[in-house]
């Protein structure tokens, strides 16, 4: 009779522990392995563009894992390139209260907002934030790249002037960069030309990201500022391939079709030399 309460004793032992394997085994396979799996489909998808995909994965990933910042971010990330961008402030809303303070979620808010043209309210949240005091230079950068949009050159100078005299060397090439920007729309030319020179002495890269800049003016209907920048940065970098594509979409805009061809053949012709050069 010992003998056999023992087994029946030993078994429920067993039985036990194997249960509450198969409890924990579910639990992670549940709550950690199959939000790992769908945030790495999500990140596939976003890498080949179906962008759709990413925010129905990500937000099953967030049913699962609704206090995960991460997931959160991702899904913010997803949203904004499907152009859900009301949603995509949602999201940077819920990262934000899980994760409080960083300047990183901050910029991506305010980018949200550059991109639906809600240039006054970024301004107020940027003025907010560096008035509130030991504020991050990025924060500054992006207000003087704002400024740059909303055309309040002398207000996006004074801002770069501030950083290139008090800011860290991880952000002068950017700070002269804009800065030869607003010298260049306020009729400064060799001024500006300067601050481009430095800028790209800093970080040659700087020359791209002008170009890039130079698209904004293409959304706001200004191909005459657009054209003025990339002549600024093809005569600084005469190998930046997106300078010569933004300028001839400036062209094109501005019906001076020939123009255009030249520009777009001459960066196809640039982006090819890069191609075999690497």
């Amino acid at each position: 009779m010992l003998l056999s309460d023992s087994l029946f004793s030993g078994n429920l032992n067993v039985v036990l522990l194997l249960a509450t394997v198969v409890v924990l085994l579910f639990f992670f396979g549940y709550f950690f392995l199959i939000p790992k799996v769908l945030c790495w489909r999500a990140s596939k998808k976003l890498r080949i563009g179906d962008y759709q995909s990413a925010v129905e994965s990500f937000f099953k990933a967030l049913k699962i894992s609704p206090r995960d910042a991460r997931i959160w971010y991702g899904y913010s990330l997803a949203l904004r390139r499907a152009e859900r961008l009301d949603e995509a402030l949602e999201a940077l809303d819920a990262v934000e209260r899980l994760e409080p303070g960083q300047t990183s979620i901050f910029l991506e808010r305010i980018d949200v907002f550059r991109t639906q043209k809600r240039l006054d309210e970024a301004l107020d949240e940027l003025s907010q934030k560096i008035e509130a005091g030991d504020c991050p230079d990025q924060v500054r950068l992006m207000r003087s790249a704002v400024e740059i949009e909303a055309q309040l050159f002398e207000e996006a100078e004074s801002d770069c002037d501030f950083l290139i005299e008090h800011g860290g060397e991880s952000i002068y090439a950017e700070a002269f960069n804009n800065r030869g920007v607003a010298k260049l729309m306020l009729g400064r030319e060799s001024d500006a030309e300067s601050d481009f020179e430095t800028s790209y002495l800093l970080d040659p890269r700087s020359s791209v990201v002008r170009a890039y800049c130079s698209s904004a003016w293409l959304r706001r209907k200004a191909p005459q500022k657009t054209l003025a920048l990339c002549d600024a940065t093809i005569k600084t970098d005469p190998l930046c391939a997106a300078a010569y594509h933004f300028r001839g979409l400036a062209k094109q805009m501005m019906n001076d079709f020939d123009g255009a061809n030249e520009d777009f053949q001459k960066a196809d012709e640039l982006k090819r030399e890069l191609l075999v050069s690497q």
